[in-house]
């Protein structure tokens, strides 16, 4: 027809260059044909009149469709109109007052009845709108007819009904009928409380003739496919609608309603085996009625008890996880999820929120009403009652958490009692914190009913005997059942430590205390599980193997998706996680193959939390002879030592660890965003660098919400930082079993780490630059925004740092894979770059002081502010108060301590000592002061244990407290003494900072647990993963009485509370100022005095006693010292080191004295110099033969200090001392004994004649302690 056609019906553009007016019929396209202009023209007006054609038909159709739809609910109106008065002929009038005769009777007058009832009324749809309805009638005749079909004022169905002479076509009726009846009290509100009493009478009867039609005839099918697929939605309105709690009748109905089609009546053998079970009507049950809130409050709490007694729990748990099976939106938290993406904030959406809580509060109650004795239920039940009440917490474990412990201050609670474990919580106001840094609505309690079930789960007897029906997976080979169930068993552990954050600690205890069937210990349950997984295998022999299993558990989820792509995902994982726990649950011990290691990753995890929990409350002694003569199975011996796994398993959970923590580390780049690698400053061969603003704990590692990315490197963090605390303080695993030097690029390590460092503070400086003002964010409320912000900021940092300064990260946290000498090199140069970055690029003093002279005159100083702002850098020091006039003097400088300093010495009788400070008089000063305030006997902030180590006084600030109280000082000055006390602390902290960041060897010892919160950082932590966990073994260090006494209780066999009669406080006794003792008791839990120490929570009791003296105690003198040190030493710089390299740090190492290396770095004057032919001058040689070949190391040692203060040597020896060892002749007098001058390391020999002179004058001036007064 167009023969012309191009395939484009688009009009083309006209053009007409002729500037006369043109018509559409005279326009013609340049170029193209007046044939093809006409053709395209046809085809646009044939297009046209096609689509108007078009318009009409469905205008047509749609005419016909209303008008054949408004003519047939016209003819439907009528004929109903004309049943409904054929009805009231025949039966209404003749039915009113009197029952039916016979079944056909019943059937005619329901099925007539059914064919007139308005369904539109019924079915909510918009057609109810067209024509008239007659509800009200309708239900006037429906009572007329219920009326008719009962007996007894409707206390039952008529006899007829029930016969088993029924037959299959009018039973069906009735099932239609009472499928009217439940949509009728479901949607009416013009029901009478009459009515729907006789209404349930009837569907109570119901149950009992579907069985008896079974029985009768062999019918197949389900019971609940007979009285209605709504039934249990209906007697759910009806619970909630209704005030069943006073009408004893109302509520007998409901419970033989609830129970009817739950219960089990007796059939013959061939009817019940082609049965189906009654799964189905568990499933409806539990679907639609057993998440209506407040049940107990609905129906009473009797009646909530008859229906647990009644309930097979068995049935109901399996029937629940059929339902997660099908992703039944009933205990998903799919929704929970949708619906804050909504921003929906009313309550009624807050409660509908909370049903899968409600259902998952009665299935604990209905298992615990089951049966009081959990050893008495079957296995089978058991695994399948684990598994639900894991799955339904699902991912709202951790809004359950921050929720569970909210006081209940409006919502009600169950009717039953409200919870007696409330306590308070403390939230931020108003907002709350997501992990994310993101903001969620104000968090509601948890209802009464709820909170007190979920408490029930975490009783020590709940908690203790998980395990009691599991025999030993030890002497089994192969996947078994009870492999399976260690890896459920953990599911639900590590659950409860999400849902009870406030129990953790309880948790870890009372788990570690249960025991399998056979009395093997959970901890070495769990690690036969986790030596036979898979993952364990692989993670142990590669690497790769833990980057690989991390990268499966990234999220790929954008921000973009869809709620019902989430809904999609997780109906994925719930149905993996239901098909993983089959084996455990029908005991069939078939382990379905996934391709996922979730299974895994939970029994490693759990293992992990309850072997860090065993270290803490483990001893040296127990530690070092797990495995040996062991008593599994019952008999004597330590439970911890039965618990722990041996040091050869050790050896292999360490080489596991280290790989998994270094994938984490080294790999956290590629393992968040694979594929968007980046390099980053001097980072080479490495870590992939993602997106920095990536959610670290989006990735959820074993499956579970909460178990995130973060948490799993903390954990694992922590855990070898434990181990390799045990095999520093006395070596059990190979020499550099710790090294993992075969990993980095070590010639390159160095300066990469630098180099980190310096990204590390540009970002630092970047974010206190783009701190927001404190009035952008003015008032109450908006102050939450302010919180959000830095929260989200920090975690930004964090993971940024992770990301882009892997090695910086592996230092902070896992110093120990690295060498001790390379970690030194690498503090030196962090203290070096900060110099020159704080001293305008200069590390001499004398440069630095010029520089900031010059620097302050171009700014516009005056001269003589110039030279004040100089002159706080310097101190006149009288010699009987070194400490005091330093703290006067310098306190004020704050982290300005850090500048080059200068001291005048005054001496005892007042005069200035004469001397230029050109380092040695500062060094002299330093020293001084920490020789004179960390003398116990003078001012009390330290004292000394029997090896003459210090730790800060735990009871200055309530020993100071108390002595002002008594002499009548009011509260407000006993706070300015007690803020100046700490500032003494915090001074001295900066002090030893001060003399760390010069270089600066000081001779003071401190114990090994306070170094150790040094390498932890203030208030026990610097970071993630990073908190210092006391432990009993740390004591030793403080209290070696108190140690022996709780290690004594911990393996006492007896009855601690009858034999040891102790409670939950601990006494300390105070030394008061003037001279008075007084003794104070503190609770270590609340009402302590009062709850007895018992053999099953002496290890709570061992550990709050641990934690008191180690930490609460001494908490805010620990803090301030923190502050000080951390204001001259970053805190991440200290973190490179563990307690005794820490005290290296501080006074040098114990190595014996290297001769050689202190006479290749010793300089020499006077007589003594050197001369051109490079021979040393014969005294000189003589003194080093006396000091190599006549003396021992101790001899060596004594000599050291009295040359330099310091017995040991620096740390990559004698060529980093500063000033250096010096030797100047001083004279031929052979009485003269060597003198010395500290503060330059200089020591004034005099020339002896022979060795047997030189070695007796030395030792006599050292053992005599002459020093520099006697130059």
């Amino acid at each position: 027809m167009f023969p012309s056609f191009t395939g484009s019906s688009r009009k083309p553009r006209r053009v007409d260059l002729s500037g006369r007016k043109s018509t559409p019929q005279n326009k013609q396209i340049p170029g193209l044909s007046t044939q093809s202009y006409q053709h395209s023209s046809a085809l646009l007006l044939a297009q046209q009149q096609r689509a108007k054609r078009e318009a009409e038909r469905k205008e047509l159709e749609a005419v016909k469709t209303i008008q054949r739809t408004w003519r047939g609910k016209s003819d439907l109106s009528r004929i109903r109109t004309i049943w409904r008065s054929v009805w009231d002929n025949k039966y209404g009038r003749q039915l009113a007052g009197r029952k039916v005769r016979d079944i056909a009777e019943a059937t005619s007058a329901i099925r007539l009845f059914l064919a007139f009832f308005d369904r539109t009324w019924r079915s909510g749809r918009l057609l109810k709108r067209i024509g008239p309805r007659q509800p009200g009638d309708d239900l006037q005749r429906l009572a007329v007819l219920v009326e008719a079909l009962t007996v007894s004022n409707g206390s039952m169905l008529h006899p007829h009904l029930i016969s088993p002479s029924i037959n299959f076509q009018d039973f069906f009726t009735l099932h239609r009928f009472v499928a009217l009846l439940l949509s009728t009290i479901h949607q009416s509100s013009s029901a009478s409380s009459q009515l729907v009493i006789i209404i349930l009478h009837l569907i109570a009867e119901l149950p009992i003739v579907a069985l008896s039609v079974i029985e009768g005839r062999g019918f197949s099918f389900s019971t609940l496919e007979i009285i209605s697929p709504t039934y249990y939605q209906t007697l759910s309105h009806l619970t909630s609608a209704s005030s069943a709690h006073s009408n004893p009748e109302l509520r007998e109905l409901l419970l033989r309603c609830l129970l009817g089609p739950l219960s089990v009546i007796p059939l013959p053998e061939s009817v019940r085996s082609s049965l189906p079970t009654n799964t189905a009507v568990y499933r409806a049950f539990s679907r639609f009625y057993l998440t209506t809130p407040s049940l107990g409050e609905c129906l009473g709490p009797d009646t909530l008890e008859i229906l647990a007694s009644k309930i097979h729990i068995g049935v109901l748990t399996r029937a629940v996880l059929e339902n997660l099976e099908e992703g039944d939106q009933i205990s998903r938290t799919t929704s929970l999820r949708s619906r804050r993406l909504e921003q929906k904030e009313t309550s009624s959406n807050k409660a509908a929120e909370d049903r899968n809580l409600w259902l998952l509060a009665y299935i604990i109650f209905f298992f615990r009403k089951n049966s009081r004795n959990v050893t008495s239920r079957s296995r089978q039940d058991g695994n399948s009652y684990i598994k639900c009440i894991t799955l339904l917490f699902g991912d709202a474990a951790n809004d359950v958490g921050t929720r569970i412990d909210l006081e209940d201050q409006e919502m009600s609670g169950s009717g039953i009692s409200n919870d007696p474990l409330q306590m308070s919580y403390d939230y931020e106001n108003e907002m709350d914190i997501d992990g994310d840094g993101s903001a969620s609505q104000r968090k509601v309690p948890l209802p009464g009913f709820i909170k007190q079930e979920l408490h029930t789960l975490i009783d020590q007897p709940s908690i203790s005997s998980l395990l009691s029906g599991t025999p030993s997976i030890m002497q089994i080979s192969g996947q078994t059942s009870e492999g399976v169930e260690a890896q459920l068993l953990a599911s639900y552990a590590l659950t409860l430590l999400l849902v009870f954050p406030k129990q953790i600690q309880e948790l870890r205890m009372w788990l570690y205390l249960a025991s399998t069937s056979d009395g093997v210990p959970a901890v070495r349950y769990l690690w036969e599980a986790v030596k036979r997984a898979k993952l364990f295998a692989d993670v142990s022999s590669d690497v790769s193997a833990a980057v690989d299993s991390l990268k499966k558990k990234r999220k790929v989820q954008t921000n973009s998706e869809s709620t019902r792509g989430r809904a999609e995902l997780d109906l994925t994982k719930h149905q993996r996680q239901y098909q993983q726990y089959q084996g455990a649950i029908t005991g069939k011990g078939d382990k379905v193959e996934t391709g996922d290691d979730d299974d895994d990753w939970r029994v490693i995890l759990l293992f992990l939390e309850l072997y860090s929990f065993l270290l803490i409350v483990m001893d040296d002694e127990d530690f070092f002879n797990a495995g040996k003569n062991n008593s599994i199975g019952g008999g004597e011996g330590s439970r911890t030592r039965d618990s722990a796994p041996p040091l050869k398993d050790v050896m292999d959970l360490t080489i596991f660890l280290k790989n998994l923590a270094f994938a984490m580390y080294w790999y956290t780049g590629e393992i968040m965003r694979e594929g968007q690698r980046a390099s980053v400053g001097d980072i080479p061969n490495g870590a992939g660098v993602g997106d920095a603003n990536t959610d670290a704990d989006e990735l959820e590692v074993a499956g579970v919400k909460g178990m995130g990315f973060s948490y799993v490197k903390g954990l694992v963090t922590n855990l070898l930082r434990m181990v390799y605390l045990r095999d520093s303080r006395r070596r059990f695993l190979p020499q550099n079993h710790w090294l993992m030097t075969s990993r980095f690029d070590m010639e390159g390590f160095i300066p990469a780490v630098v180099a980190e460092e310096e990204n590390r503070h540009k970002l630092e400086a970047e974010e206190e630059e783009n701190e927001p003002d404190s009035q952008e964010f003015p008032g109450q409320v908006d102050s939450r925004f302010q919180r959000m912000h830095k929260h989200r900021q920090r975690q930004q940092k964090n993971h940024h740092l992770a990301a882009v300064a892997p090695r910086l990260e592996i230092l902070q946290h896992l110093p120990f894979f690295i060498p001790f000498d390379t970690r030194v090199q690498i503090f030196r140069e962090f203290v070096s770059v900060d110099q020159r970055r704080r001293r305008g690029g200069n590390t001499d003093p004398d440069a630095w002081r010029a520089i900031f002279f010059s620097g302050r005159r171009r700014h516009g100083d005056a001269h003589g502010d110039a030279h004040t702002a100089l002159s706080k850098h310097h101190a006149t020091i009288r010699r009987e108060s070194v400490f005091e006039d330093a703290f006067t003097e310098f306190y004020p400088l704050g982290d300005g301590l850090k500048e080059p300093i200068q001291i005048t010495f005054i001496d005892q009788f007042g005069a200035q000592e004469a001397g230029i400070d050109g380092g040695g008089v500062t060094k002299e000063f330093l020293t001084s002061v920490t020789k004179e305030a960390f003398v116990p006997e003078r001012y009390n902030l330290f004292l000394e244990n029997k090896h003459h180590m210090l730790y800060p006084n735990p009871n200055s600030i309530e020993e100071l407290r108390e002595g002002l109280r008594e002499e009548g000082l009011s509260p407000a000055e006993i706070d300015i003494s007690v803020a100046d006390l700490l500032n003494r602390y915090e001074f001295l902290g900066r002090i030893v900072g001060k003399c760390i960041y010069e270089e600066i060897l000081v001779d003071i010892s401190f114990t090994g647990v306070f170094l150790l919160q040094w390498s932890y950082g203030k208030d026990g932590g610097c970071s993630v993963g990073n908190g210092y966990r006391p432990g009993v073994n740390d004591l030793k260090d403080l209290d070696e009485e108190l140690y022996q006494g709780l290690v004594a209780l911990k393996n006492y066999t007896g009855d601690v509370e009858t034999d040891f009669a102790l409670n939950f406080t601990i006494n300390s006794s105070l030394t008061l100022p003037n001279g008075k003792s007084k003794t104070i008791t503190i609770d270590l839990k609340p009402n302590g005095a009062n709850i007895p120490v018992t053999n099953s929570d002496r290890l709570t009791y061992i550990h709050l006693v641990s934690k008191y003296r180690l930490v609460n105690q001494p908490r805010a003198q620990i803090n301030a010292f923190l502050k000080g040190l951390g204001s001259i030493i970053q805190p991440s710089w200290l973190s490179m080191f563990n307690q005794s390299e820490l005290q290296t740090l501080v006074g040098g190492g114990d190595s014996p004295i290297d001769v050689a290396d202190l006479r290749r770095n010793t300089v020499y004057g006077g007589l003594y110099v050197i001369g051109d032919d490079g021979v040393e001058h014969p005294v000189i040689q003589m003194f080093w033969k006396v000091m190599e070949e006549d003396l021992n190391d101790d001899e060596r040692r004594r000599v050291l200090k009295f040359v330099t203060s310091v017995s040991r040597a620096p740390l990559l020896g004698f060529g980093m001392l500063y000033p250096r060892f010096s030797i100047r002749d001083s004279g031929d007098d052979q009485e003269r004994l060597p003198s010395t001058s500290t503060c330059v390391n200089l020591m004034k020999l005099p020339r002896y004649n022979d060795r047997k002179t030189m070695k007796k004058k030395l030792l006599y001036a050292v053992n005599a302690g002459a020093g520099f007064d006697l130059s």
